[in-house]
């Protein structure tokens, strides 16, 4: 036979509410918020690399950003960045998009990133502002 348990016990004791705060759900900019994530660099390194250009397709939801390498760098290997400038600059005949891959400098000093869906339905994500007293949320695309 099976004692029945005689405590009072309930999970809001364990843990109980700290503070309730308003939540509001904005659709003001609803249409107008993308997320971009870069994540192939660890957080502690600094980004001293800066946007040259941007492109954007609202229509597509593309992005592309022309982002500036830093050729002064230690670390910068120039014979290399010649030798991907001239194999590139060589095959712009096969190429679809011949500004996307030309490098005026006779140097690879900029790469491009294009975005693409990282999630196939972004409506489960929302974009937060907390200002202390209150949390307003709007969803992204």
């Amino acid at each position: 036979m099976m004692e029945q348990s005689t405590s009072t016990y309930t999970e809001d004791e364990e843990d109980p509410v700290v503070n309730e705060i308003p939540i509001y759900l904005s659709k003001k900019l609803d249409e107008e918020l993308y997320i971009f994530q870069y994540p192939l660099q660890p957080r502690f390194l600094k980004n001293d690399n800066n946007v040259k250009k941007s492109f954007f397709k609202p229509e597509n939801q593309e992005v592309k950003l022309e982002v500036e390498l830093n050729v002064n760098s230690p670390n910068f290997d120039t014979i290399k960045a010649e030798d991907i400038a001239r194999d590139v600059d060589s095959n712009k005949d096969t190429q679809k998009d011949e500004k996307e891959v030309s490098f005026e400098n006779d140097i690879m000093d900029k790469i491009v990133l294009k975005s693409c869906k990282a999630v196939k339905d972004p409506r489960k994500y929302a974009v937060g502002l907390y200002n202390g007293k209150e949390l307003h949320l709007t969803s992204i695309k």
